[in-house]
């Protein structure tokens, strides 16, 4: 998967001299990221939402399709929640101290959060020729690792503490992410309007190996909605 990857790379940035007269257009997006780390023989864990930001340029190579690249920012995380109730710490499915919690001596709610700067190539094409396009899109994202802090608070016997770690060196620099998609484009007065989902596919262990966990295997899955205008 990862030599495909680089093969789509390598097309892409091939096909660029094709049309070098052709105007490029120009899309910029806002929206969230809900991505999580998912660990092989882990513990279940809730999707940290995340701010999602991507500008980048549009270059047709088609009368339907286009190359897009760019910068994005956007993040991954996970927040996971323990109770003691006597016979161990257990995990909270819900990611918040329920029920459960309230009559237990001891929780604990930890959230990890890792930002990237992320280099995106996809290819798209647009179905039909109507006031809405519909359009379909895929390509792998390079991320390049920013931050990656976990949050911890606890409350023992009423008494809460809250802790910041950072936890970068735990974590490998890169992380190569397969991205499919789809959205909409609205024309609005001068500009298009764009809508956009991602499914976003992990292809990278982005995690370190440790004295606790020598081999560990972690990746991300998760999805990105994102609203945006293209010029």
């Amino acid at each position: 998967m990862k030599k495909l990857c680089l093969v789509v790379m390598m097309l892409g940035l091939g096909a660029t001299p094709l049309r070098a007269q052709t105007p490029l257009s120009f899309e910029a997006l806002l929206g969230g990221n809900s991505v999580c780390l998912l660990e092989s023989d882990g513990p279940d864990a809730d999707a940290l939402l995340c701010l999602a930001i991507f500008f980048g340029f549009c270059y047709p190579v088609a009368p339907n399709a286009c190359i897009i690249a760019g910068l994005g920012v956007d993040g991954a995380g996970n927040e996971m929640s323990y109770s003691n109730d006597g016979e161990g710490f257990l995990p909270l499915g819900s990611g918040k101290p329920g029920a459960l919690a309230k009559k237990s001596q001891f929780f604990s709610t930890t959230r990890t959060a890792l930002n990237y700067l992320n280099i995106p190539l996809k290819g798209r094409y647009r179905i039909g020729k109507g006031k809405i396009v519909p359009y379909i899109e895929a390509g792998p994202s390079l991320g390049i690792l920013l931050t990656a802090k976990t949050k911890t608070e606890s409350n023992f016997s009423g008494q809460t503490t809250k802790d910041e770690t950072d936890v970068k060196d735990g974590f490998n620099s890169t992380n190569l992410v397969m991205q499919f998609g789809g959205g909409l484009i609205i024309p609005v007065s001068s500009v298009n309007a764009t809508v956009n989902f991602t499914y976003l596919l992990g292809l990278s262990n982005i995690a370190k190996s440790s004295q606790f966990n020598p081999e560990p295997n972690v990746k991300t899955r998760g999805g990105r909605l994102t609203v945006g205008v293209m010029f």
